[in-house]
């Protein structure tokens, strides 16, 4: 498809989309276009372990450092906690509750040479894919989340485990993994996603939310519904709760 006709494209939907915004709920106005975009996504049937290369292998180890060092420029008390809006995912929290440091894309969380580091130093853990948020989670111990899963299918997740150990779990579909230091994975967050940390320290994860690419058009209607997705109440509602703006 020629930059043109994408270019054409992105202009007439932003527009007609957030226009069908004002007038229906966005709620259904993304499950029409879930729906459209649902047999023509990239399927990622089960979570995807990166091989770790050597030039990855060397990315990991100054993300850690970054990471480490963000996480060390605040009290830990002061973290915001992980919190859905969606109503049937506000119960799923078990135990002590999972903390995140968001807005690491932005550029406007903590230190912003740290945090412009860190997402240069992402760009070569996910390769071609667009990052679309960037967010530091920490699992305490006991911290169990019940299966979750987005309702749209137009991104990717990625998650490198920065400090993990053989006692965290996670599950993707019917697929369990151990999420152990330097650990990687692709997956598809529409398949239900449970975490569970029986250890004894704090497991640190770094989340990425990726743009999932698509042929011809559907890429632009996928560009244009997102765009229209994050400037809804729902995801304006949730930066609002982890202290970050878009």
């Amino acid at each position: 498809m020629s930059y043109l006709a994408d270019l054409t494209l992105k202009v007439i939907l932003v527009p007609l989309f957030a226009q069908i915004a004002e007038f229906t709920d966005t709620k259904e106005m993304m499950k029409i276009v879930n729906q459209a975009l649902y047999n023509k996504r990239i399927v990622v049937p089960k979570a995807i372990p990166q091989l770790l290369n050597t030039s990855f292998g060397q990315s990991y180890q100054r993300v850690a450092q970054v990471i480490r060092a963000i996480i060390n420029q605040v009290d830990y008390d002061e973290i915001p906690q992980l919190k859905y809006i969606e109503p049937k995912y506000t119960n799923i929290i078990e135990g002590p509750s999972p903390k995140c440091i968001s807005g690491l894309l932005y550029g406007n969380t903590l230190n912003i040479e740290l945090t412009s580091t860190l997402v240069s130093l992402c760009d070569t853990c996910v390769g071609p894919l667009e990052m679309l948020s960037c967010t530091i989670v920490l699992l305490p111990s006991g911290c169990r989340l019940q299966p979750h899963g987005s309702e749209y299918c137009g991104v990717l997740s990625y998650i490198l485990v920065i400090d993990g150990s053989q006692l965290v779990h996670m599950k993707v579909g019917k697929q369990k993994m151990t999420l152990t230091s330097a650990a990687s994975l692709l997956y598809d967050p529409i398949q239900e996603t449970s975490f569970e940390n029986t250890g004894p320290t704090i497991c640190v994860l770094l989340k990425i939310e990726l743009y999932r690419p698509f042929d011809f058009g559907f890429d632009s209607v996928n560009w244009s519904a997102l765009q229209v997705l994050s400037e809804s109440h729902d995801v304006q509602q949730a930066c609002n709760l982890a202290n970050m703006s878009v």
